[in-house]
């Protein structure tokens, strides 16, 4: 679609040649009429020349005119008069003029002419110096008849002779400026015609287009911005706006709004690909579309979830039945390149009665729903309720009282021993986090753990666990006691950050402290879908650096064996489930055996979690565990206390031995 608008509008090549052409022609034109243009104005400069070469001539004539009268009657005025002294004055301040006029003129006389008019005027001014100062026997009336043939006659002859060449070279030259004025204007408007022809009506249609396909492609870019571009949905913003449009137009009538999150959807798209993924969402979109009537509307707000809105439901009781059919749908096998494939989905639900048109409420009330269906067991829907509110309400505050705790120190770190399950000698510690509370007091870490990693603390509470378990492990040391490590547990979230393994050994290079005093404790259904998944990487990383792996909750997960090979595992912990009531329950003892003998197989070492019992322990260590951990040996203490707890295993210690040697 791109390639083809894009010729529509374009001009061609051969279009680009006929611009050239003409561009070129209409250069060539425009230098010929500037060419002819400076011949004209070289012309109209002569034509201008010869009248003024005219009016000189002109004004000449009448100055010899008078001259030759003024000749005359200086003539007849006889010497000793009293007006012949005037007549001279005169006569003196004529042939100044004239002799001045003169001048002028022969500068602008062509040569042939300028010596014929210079000769008999130089005849002129001779007779006029006789006339003022006749020879004495010289008759005057004489010098005075060829003084006025000169001026009257051989002077304006010449010079009317001059004028008539004047003025037909103007007339000549007027001709010709014509002529050339004439091509001038053809040669503009055939310029004109061409640059119209091949230049301004081209790129008048070629700008049309452009302006088309500019809007197009802004109606484009505006459709992209408020639309999904992978399934043509509104997405989140434009969602908004629709559901404010359709409140407004609505108010009295209830409505339902439904956001679907996909299950395991990043499963597949990490599994098969992210084209895979994509195909996933399209078909979903589709089928979502094709249920919405026309009062409805499906949105996509995020990488796998979606909004349906749908009004005149009657009740929540009909919103629910909705979402099931909605589900049942979503749920239907999508014919993927790789075959076919099944996608569930959790969806929160919000009713309103009417009179409620805050779109904002209804998408934070849908959202709580969301959780609430993620996270509970009441299954995959879930309708909202003021008591969900109250929930986010006190969770938010926990929030915000969690954050104040990071930065005051009322998170601290318990610690619960291990022991040798043959000598019963110490084995390690695991650090616990705890959050002293203000007014709740000591919390565990289910109550805060999983708001904690919601807003982001995961990483900055690990930070301060593990700075608190290497200075726990120090203490033990300063004090004398032997504690071979104490362990950390990291959850998904931290495992996931790259720089993880970097603050952990700059953390033990601080302090000066070797890698095998510190445990990692991983728990076994850690998200890692792949050798190269970041958390594996981590994780080996570690491991070669002389950090123990343990994999915490042993046989609870998916792929148990393989995550011992994958992660590089020192220690096994076999869950609480398989050791509680270990005593008396034959399959449990059986399970715990299997695990047992698997891990020394492999080269691991075991560790029993949630030994509770004396009876319990006693099956345990029967069963050849190496370690062991629960309420039985020792519950979760602050670091004062194990100083304590090890003093006193100390004390034991040698009473066993002294006994020992007495027997």
């Amino acid at each position: 679609m791109h390639s083809s608008s894009k010729n529509r509008w374009l001009p061609t090549h051969a279009s680009d040649r006929a611009i050239a052409y003409s561009l070129v022609a209409f250069v060539v034109i425009l230098g010929l009429t500037a060419l002819k243009l400076a011949s004209t104005l070289s012309q109209l400069d002569q034509i201008d020349q010869s009248i003024t070469q005219n009016i000189l001539i002109e004004h000449h004539l009448s100055d010899l005119r008078g001259y030759s009268q003024l000749a005359n009657r200086l003539a007849l005025t006889p010497n000793g008069a009293a007006a012949r002294d005037d007549l001279i004055a005169q006569h003196d301040s004529a042939t100044v003029v004239l002799s001045e006029r003169h001048q002028q003129l022969s500068t602008v006389v062509p040569e042939a002419i300028s010596e014929n008019v210079g000769y008999q005027f130089a005849k002129l001014l001779a007779l006029a110096a006789l006339l003022r100062d006749p020879p004495t026997g010289l008759p005057t009336m004489d010098i005075a008849d060829q003084a006025r043939i000169i001026a009257e006659v051989n002077l304006p002859d010449s010079m009317h002779n001059w004028q008539g060449d004047l003025i037909d070279d103007a007339h000549t030259t007027r001709n010709r400026v014509k002529l050339i004025l004439a091509l001038f204007a053809g040669s503009v408007l055939l310029a004109a015609i061409l640059l119209w022809r091949f230049v301004l009506r081209p790129l008048s249609r070629t700008v049309q287009d452009g302006t088309k396909h500019t809007r197009a492609l802004e109606d484009a870019l505006q459709h992209n911005t408020i639309h999904d571009r992978l399934t043509g949905l509104p997405n989140r913003k434009h969602a908004a706006d629709l559901m404010d449009r359709h409140l407004s137009r609505r108010r009295k009538a209830s409505v339902g709004l439904l956001h679907l999150d996909l299950y395991q959807f990043r499963a597949i798209n990490e599994e098969l690909g992210h084209e895979i993924g994509d195909q996933v969402l399209i078909q979903t979109a589709q089928r979502l579309s094709s249920l919405t009537s026309e009062r409805e509307f499906v949105a996509r707000i995020g990488g796998d979830e979606f909004l349906i809105l749908t009004d005149d439901v009657a009740s929540a009781d009909q919103l629910e039945v909705r979402a099931q059919e909605i589900r049942q749908i979503v749920r239907e096998e999508i014919q993927l390149p790789t075959g076919s494939r099944q996608v569930d989905c959790m969806i929160g639900a919000v009713w309103s009665p009417n009179g409620m048109t805050d779109a904002a409420s209804l998408n934070v009330r849908a959202d709580i729903a969301l959780h609430a269906a993620e996270t509970g067991e009441d299954g995959p829907m879930r309708l909202f309720t003021p008591a969900m509110q109250e929930e986010v309400s006190q969770r938010d505050a926990l929030g915000r009282e969690l954050r104040t705790a990071l930065g005051t120190g009322q998170l601290v770190v318990y610690f619960q021993p291990q022991i040798c399950a043959r000598t019963a000698a110490v084995a390690g510690f695991e650090a616990l986090i705890r959050w002293q509370h203000p007014t709740r007091g000591l919390l565990a870490p289910g109550a805060f753990l999983r708001i904690a990693e919601e807003m982001g603390f995961a990483d900055q509470i690990g930070a301060q666990v593990l700075d608190q378990a290497l200075d726990a492990w120090q203490g033990w040391a300063a004090a004398g006691f032997d504690v071979p490590h104490v362990a950390v547990n990291y959850s998904s979230a931290q495992l996931a950050d790259a720089l993880l393994a970097d603050r952990i050994k700059w953390a033990l290079d601080r302090r000066d402290l070797s890698p095998d005093c510190l445990a990692l404790e991983v728990v076994e259904t850690v998200d890692v879908d792949s050798d190269e998944a970041l958390a594996v990487r981590t994780i080996r990383n570690l491991a070669a650096a002389g950090i123990a792996i343990e994999l915490d909750d042993f046989g609870t997960g998916h792929a148990s064996i393989a995550n011992i090979r994958r992660f590089c595992v020192s220690r096994i912990k076999i869950d609480r489930s398989f050791i509680t009531g270990i005593d008396t329950r034959k399959d449990l003892a059986a399970m715990a055996d299997a695990m047992v003998r698997m891990a020394s197989a492999l080269g691991v070492g075991t560790i029993a979690e949630g030994v509770e019992t004396a009876s319990e322990r006693a099956a345990i260590i029967e069963l050849g565990c190496d370690a062991l951990q629960g309420y039985n040996i020792a519950r979760p203490m602050p670091f004062d206390d194990s100083l304590q707890w090890l003093s006193q295993q100390h004390v034991l210690k040698q009473s066993r031995n002294r006994t020992r040697q007495t027997a």
